[in-house]
């Protein structure tokens, strides 16, 4: 038990800082620093790494080390069209099962109306940010009811939260997605589950062409 948890602490420190940009695209991850830093043994932090690659944050080289993935136009568009179709899923099981008490989004959609987007690089600041701003979606996959299909949404978010750490601080993102969270639940609410599917889809193709618009090279 004490091992699973000094892993998960290394899981939680290099996961933070990828998301964030902390740790660079290409980065090498220095297994010393990292035991020094945490005061965890290298075990640990291998243990973290092999979770870290399955998750598709890291990658490795024998006799090199582990990296930090790179960020990519194409990896942005195969997140993105994965994320498009586990979520309009959600929306057809909705359908199927006729839920329209989807008390959970409204809760969801009421606690990021009073966000605003971090002012400063605080990388906790803007993950306890970013965590609420994504509810909403996390919470229309698990009113599906599709235990499955929430783990596999699970498994992009983590790559997805790359991307959007940059694209959310385009001008005007903030108020675009919370208005559009909010007619996705309208349409939910009264049954037009065709529509809501509609609207998801041009939400997340918007989503998509503003964090197209970053640069992902590495800074030289």
């Amino acid at each position: 038990m004490e091992v699973q948890n000094l892993t998960k602490r290394v899981l939680e420190y290099l996961r933070n800082r990828i998301i964030t940009g902390e740790l660079v695209p290409g980065q090498k991850l220095n297994e010393n620093e990292i035991a020094s830093r945490l005061e965890i043994s290298r075990h640990s932090i291998r243990e973290a790494f092999r979770v870290l690659e399955s998750e598709q944050l890291v990658f490795s080289i024998p006799n090199k080390g582990a990296f930090v993935t790179e960020l990519s136009d194409d990896d942005l568009i195969e997140v993105y069209q994965t994320r498009e179709m586990i979520e309009c899923y959600a929306v057809e099981l909705l359908k199927r099962k006729k839920i329209k008490d989807l008390l959970q989004l409204e809760s969801a959609i009421k606690d990021a109306s009073n966000l605003s987007i971090p002012s400063t690089d605080d990388p906790e600041q803007y993950l306890k940010f970013h965590k609420k701003f994504v509810n909403f979606h996390f919470k229309m996959i698990e009113a599906c009811g599709n235990s499955r299909l929430v783990h596999s949404y699970k498994s992009i978010c983590l790559n997805l939260a790359r991307y959007q750490f940059k694209s959310l601080r385009l001008p005007g993102s903030l108020e675009t997605d919370h208005k559009e969270h909010r007619q996705i639940l309208d349409a939910l609410k009264i049954g037009d589950y065709d529509g809501a599917k509609k609207k998801l889809k041009s939400h997340i193709t918007k989503r998509l062409h503003g964090a197209s618009k970053i640069s992902f090279q590495k800074d030289l």
